[in-house]
């Protein structure tokens, strides 16, 4: 703080100026920080992430231009205020102050214009300021209390990393309700004893023509793994067998009935996915 002595006896422009030679440094390297911090952010290929870094860039940028152009030349009104031992201009405090600055007048007590707690008679911000400074700051540099400090952050670390490790990632559906519930049983039931969820795979930049069979196998094998189902829609590759032409025929001929457009190629049948085998390449 500069003290109500300084202020009393220089000019605004100068307590301005000795304002931004103290706190302009760290306050343009914290702003600098957040700018380039969430400007990083914004590259994030979380949509969500990347608007609320854009947000807090613009918030960054707009605060420090704020504190330069609007807060320092509302600091000179204050600043005149304290020159001229006024009350504070505040609905909430102005009666209060101007009673307690003319009770100080009367009684000739200086700390009505001090500026911080050090400047004070009495408070108790400078009570707890000189208990920090005169017992706290000795006792916390001993050396018996640096090495009990420093052991205790080590184990406190290793204590975190310990909760880390063995906390299971994720929940269960089940895990939402209480324990031995019906609807926790039940949910428990369906997701580890049935299989309920449709499986349905998407394939891209394949040939489909060479790779039918492939394709059919993938398929199978995933739906028969205990958590999946096939989907009610017939897969692509079987639907194509099961197509019906112009004259009301099958496009692939039934090996038992001979009826179809086309033989289709039987080195691969499924009993569900290829019971006519395969549409030519």
């Amino acid at each position: 703080s500069l003290g109500s002595d300084f202020i009393s006896a220089n000019s605004p422009e100068d307590i301005i100026g000795e304002v931004l030679a103290r706190a302009g440094p760290g306050t343009t390297l914290s702003s600098l920080c957040n700018v380039l911090t969430f400007g990083i952010g914004i590259f994030f290929p979380i949509q969500a992430m990347s608007d609320f870094c854009a947000g807090a860039l613009l918030v960054a940028v707009m605060n420090y231009l704020v504190m330069l152009n609007l807060f320092l030349p509302l600091l000179v009104t204050e600043i005149r205020r304290v020159q001229a031992c006024a009350p504070e201009p505040h609905i909430l405090t102005f009666f209060c102050h101007r009673r307690t600055i003319e009770s100080a007048k009367r009684t000739g007590r200086v700390s009505i214009r001090a500026t911080h707690a050090g400047e004070f008679s009495r408070s108790t911000e400078k009570s707890i300021v000189r208990w920090l400074r005169c017992t706290y700051a000795p006792f916390m540099m001993r050396p018996a209390t640096r090495i009990a400090s420093f052991c205790g952050i080590v184990g406190m670390l290793i204590f975190a990393i310990a909760l880390v490790d063995g906390k299971s990632m994720g929940y269960a559906p089940w895990d939402l309700f209480d324990q031995g519930s019906g609807v926790s049983r039940a949910l428990e039931l369906t997701f580890n004893s049935f299989s309920l969820f449709p499986s349905v795979l998407m394939f891209r930049d394949l040939d489909v023509a060479s790779n039918q069979a492939e394709m059919l196998k993938v398929f199978t094998d995933v739906t028969s793994t205990r958590y999946a189902i096939a989907s009610p829609f017939l897969p692509f590759v079987t639907g194509l067998t099961l197509l019906g032409t112009d004259s009301g025929q099958l496009l692939c001929k039934h090996p038992a009935a001979p009826v179809g457009e086309i033989s289709c190629d039987m080195n691969y049948t499924h009993p569900v996915f290829a019971t006519l085998g395969l549409v030519p390449a």
